[in-house]
């Protein structure tokens, strides 16, 4: 029934006022009267009548809590694929709601399909063009473009926030768009939730703003969590929640000419951006020092710096070994089944690994890895047992690991089902999910609850 405002309180429409008088209802009725005069026609025996007791409700009646994750990203890397398949994970104790950018619909990226294979709810930030990247404005004009970015994010954020139980950010550019959320969703009574994904250097006046209001942090590595807290003291007021990525495998038909090249040879096999700062230059170094007839290096992932890309290119070319570029490729599993070596090549002077999900990819496949002391890599690969742990990140400490597990097929073996079996210990969905069962419980409600 439609009504609207008379100063004094809620009166029925014209239509439905026609109604009454057809229906014999005139204006001097109880029921009338009382809409014209509003509350303070109501009496004082109704406004004082007590309220009834709360009703227990069965644990099969809990509801399941919805959070809003920020997820602005164009990519579908470690971790991305880790936000997604954790949460899929989950999805049955906390229920994701994606607030992504308008672009990867439009383009419709592998990011977007993966969100949409999965059946999660989805809603747009209002970027009908691309934003800025977050950083130091490089001029004036660039610094209105910042401003008014963050605006309308920050306004999105809020906007998609409401009825939702808590705000989880993956990483601090995503705090950006939560400055004004963060403190209403607090105000209310409900989480916000941030995820450690980078170990490396972090704006410290966000984090110190942010740990006002940050209910719930997520690490990923046990060690992990002892080096933020240790860097940033004031998140210790938060709920400390340890739980790594869960890995899926996925299954699929591989494109022939990456079949046909797996074949014949000794595989070598990176997955991630093809980037600098994940030290790609150095595993190409190390590839031709150390590389023999028989070796082939598969390269799967996108470059963002396509330059940096045609110089690796060109140089694996003038030097002679065989280096395959595929590009994304989302079927990695296949790859990894094939493949006698997994490399990871990201050095700790440039990049601190939160993870590594790559490497548990490749130990969920059985074969060794390859790495630096990168951050919290160094946890999940054992040297000497399920891999090989490089002291120094220069090309010959990676090269003299690479020519000698390349040269041992045997020992190979031997560190592939280690990794395999550390893998099902720690790192499959079924340990994930035991880890998360401590966090998931404090989502527990009861149908109806705030």
């Amino acid at each position: 029934m439609r009504r609207r405002w008379c100063g004094t309180g809620w009166r029925p429409s014209r239509t439905e006022r026609r109604r009454r008088r057809l229906t014999g209802i005139d204006s001097s009725s109880t029921r009338r009267g009382r809409w014209r005069s509003g509350w303070r026609g109501c009496s004082t025996a109704s406004r004082a009548r007590p309220r009834s007791r709360p009703v227990r409700m069965p644990p099969s009646d809990a509801r399941v809590a919805s959070v809003l994750v920020l997820f602005n990203t164009v990519a579908l890397y470690g971790m991305e694929r880790g936000v997604i398949e954790y949460f899929d994970l989950i999805r049955s104790e906390v229920r994701p709601h994606f607030l992504v950018s308008r672009s990867i619909e439009k383009l419709n990226l592998p990011v977007f399909q993966e969100i949409r294979r999965r059946g999660f709810d989805v809603s747009f930030f209002s970027d009908r063009y691309d934003w800025p990247k977050i950083g130091r404005p490089r001029s004036l004009r660039h610094l209105f473009a910042l401003v008014a970015a963050m605006f309308r994010g920050n306004r999105d954020v809020l906007r998609a926030s409401r009825g939702r139980d808590g705000v989880y950010a993956p990483s601090v550019s995503y705090l950006f768009f939560a400055l004004i959320a963060m403190p209403w969703v607090r105000l209310t009574g409900r989480r916000v939730i941030y995820h450690f994904h980078d170990l490396g250097p972090h704006p410290r006046w966000v984090l110190r703003v942010a740990a006002c209001f940050i209910t719930d942090v997520l690490h990923n590595t046990e060690e992990g969590r002892r080096q933020m807290l240790a860097a940033f003291p004031s998140l210790s007021r938060a709920r400390q929640v340890v739980v790594p990525y869960p890995t899926e495998r996925r299954d699929g038909t591989l494109p022939e000419p990456v079949l046909n090249a797996l074949g014949g040879a000794v595989n070598v096999v990176y997955i991630g951006q093809v980037s600098r700062h994940k030290g790609v230059d150095l595993l190409i170094d190390a590839f031709i020092a150390a590389a023999g007839p028989q070796a082939r290096l598969h390269v799967l992932g996108d470059a963002a710096d396509h330059e940096f890309l045609r110089t690796l290119q060109q140089r694996a070319r003038a030097a002679g070994v065989d280096v395959r570029w595929w590009g994304y490729v989302s079927e990695v599993h296949g790859v990894l089944e094939r493949a006698d070596l997994y490399v990871h090549p990201s050095p700790p002077s440039r990049f601190h690994e939160s993870f590594g999900r790559g490497i548990a990819e490749a130990m969920q496949a059985g074969i060794p890895t390859v790495c630096f002391r990168s951050g919290m890599v160094a946890e999940l690969v054992i040297h000497g047992e399920t891999g090989w742990v490089c002291e120094r990140d220069d090309v010959a400490s990676l090269a003299a690991a690479l020519r000698a597990l390349l040269a041992d097929p045997v020992r190979r073996r031997a560190m592939g089902d280690a990794a395999r079996l550390r893998y099902e210990r720690a790192y499959s969905p079924a340990a994930v999910r035991r880890a998360s069962e401590g966090w998931l419980a404090t989502w527990k409600f009861k149908r109806g609850a705030a």
